[in-house]
């Protein structure tokens, strides 16, 4: 049990399920609304200009 816990391999295998988490459900939505706040759209077209430059 020492030789598992001392391999920092191990604590990899825990910790990066979890930060690959985090990310995909954390990081990411937050990333794409300020994507969508700065920009004028309105859901069909892309989103082409930003909306506090014209404003």
């Amino acid at each position: 049990m020492n030789k598992v816990l001392r391999n920092p391999l191990a604590y990899a295998l825990f910790i990066v399920p979890g930060v690959v988490l985090y990310m995909i459900f954390y990081i990411l939505p937050m990333v794409s609304s300020l994507k969508y706040s700065v920009t004028s759209w309105n859901g069909i077209n892309d989103p082409t200009s930003m909306a506090w430059i014209i404003s």
